[in-house]
């Protein structure tokens, strides 16, 4: 019988395997540099910190195995991503660190499979002026009862899909109405609040998330009216909600940009939400 020669088997290279788990976190930073031009490409925007975190383990790996041209490449987008999320870290309120006079407090309750025992439970702990909930239904506004004697001014608007609100207040509240901006059809909530000597004006909202084109553009078109209503607004101004979008997005900077406001979470680093 005719000997059989076998081939060796060729073993798998650890620092190309590196290079392609590497590739989508990278192709994910350059598309996020177009996130102002199209929907698709602001989803990208949204996982900075992710990127970051698997791009900077692909490159120290790389500069170990030697492959420095993949390094340089995967550490370019490193700095690109740290650029975007540092400035989190920085610029906190210089009254953030005294105890504050006037607290609000937002719950997005998880209208299906939320507790809401620990709500009042974290609302009682956290003794917040003003409390905004979203994706209150009528079931969730029968649990939320207990709260009316502390937070004497309300408004309530429940629904049966993931956009009801309702804004509990200890403070009085003038010109307080349900108002839609945009053609989403989500309520907002908005209001003047008497706090002392000083009128703040209050806006809740809960835009659609951006599952898609009209998703995106029924989000962003909401978030453009309310930059309008801002900018028209006596000052201080509080715009508070579950937004659907992260701090880098491009349209969160957008709505920084055109109605003057901080963004809250400057200074605190990474928030779990």
């Amino acid at each position: 019988m005719p000997n059989e020669s076998s081939s060796p088997k060729r073993s798998i290279n650890p620092s190309n395997l590196v290079i392609l788990l590497g590739a989508p976190s990278a192709m994910g930073t350059v598309i996020a540099l177009f996130g102002g031009f199209h929907w698709s490409a602001e989803l990208f925007t949204h996982f900075r910190v992710q990127y970051f975190c698997a791009l900077l383990l692909c490159a120290l790996y790389l500069v170990v195995a030697r492959r420095f041209r993949w390094a340089a490449v995967y550490g370019v987008a490193v700095c690109v991503n740290l650029a975007v999320v540092l400035p989190i870290f920085f610029g906190k309120s210089p009254d953030a660190g005294r105890t504050a006079d006037f607290r609000v407090m937002l719950m997005n309750v998880n209208r299906e499979t939320g507790d809401s025992v620990r709500v009042l439970e974290a609302i009682k702990r956290f003794d917040a002026d003003v409390v905004l909930l979203e994706e209150v239904d009528t079931a969730w506004l029968g649990r939320m009862s207990g709260l009316h004697e502390e937070y004497t001014y309300r408004i309530e608007h429940p629904q049966p899909d993931n956009f009801g609100i309702a804004l509990y207040s200890r403070t009085p509240l003038q010109d307080s109405q349900v108002a839609y901006f945009g053609d989403s059809g989500a309520p907002s909530t908005v209001a003047r609040l008497e706090y002392g000597a000083r009128t703040i004006s209050f806006i809740g909202t809960h835009p659609l998330p951006p599952a898609g084109a009209e998703y995106s553009r029924m989000r962003n078109t909401q978030m453009e009216a309310i930059a309008d209503a801002v900018v028209e607004m006596s000052k201080p101004v509080i715009v508070l909600g579950d937004l659907n979008m992260t701090p880098w997005s491009p349209v969160f900077q957008q709505f920084l940009s055109r109605t003057g406001l901080s963004n809250s979470g400057k200074g605190w680093g990474l928030q779990t939400s």
